[in-house]
């Protein structure tokens, strides 16, 4: 009985191994997939943007705010107002919004990696995990 107990564990071990290699791989298929469709998403509307960027010009250069079309109409209309900051340093501190201050983990780490220095407030835990390769 006992060999038996030992040639389960081992066949479980085994099934969960070979699962583990099919999850992964369709994993990594998904991933690229997805990289492949963000990338075709994003020249679609590279290209559509580029598209109503020169249906623009024409239609500046004709004089022209509206054209009409069978499946639809173009406009040429104003946005709503919006700010761009040319000199960030010559706003009034009235208009400047004070922000919570971030930790970065990055440089703790490196701090401790570099002399063995453990930050206030701070721990460095190094925890466990499994693979299977």
């Amino acid at each position: 009985r006992m060999g038996e107990a030992e040639d389960d564990w081992r066949v479980k071990v085994e099934n969960y191994a070979r699962m583990l290699l099919e999850v992964s791989a369709r994993g990594e298929a998904a991933a690229k997939e997805a990289k492949r469709l963000t990338e075709r998403k994003n020249r679609c509307e590279a290209t559509a943007e580029a598209l109503k960027a020169r249906m623009m010009v024409a239609m500046q250069s004709r004089g022209l705010k509206k054209a009409d079309t069978d499946i639809g109409c173009w406009h040429i209309r104003k946005n709503a107002p919006s700010v761009e900051i040319i000199d960030a340093a010559r706003i009034p501190a009235a208009y400047l919004v004070a922000q919570e201050p971030k930790v970065s983990k990055a440089a703790i780490l490196a701090a401790y990696k570099q002399d063995g220095e453990i930050v206030p407030g701070t721990e460095i835990v190094q925890r466990e995990s499994v693979s299977f390769k």
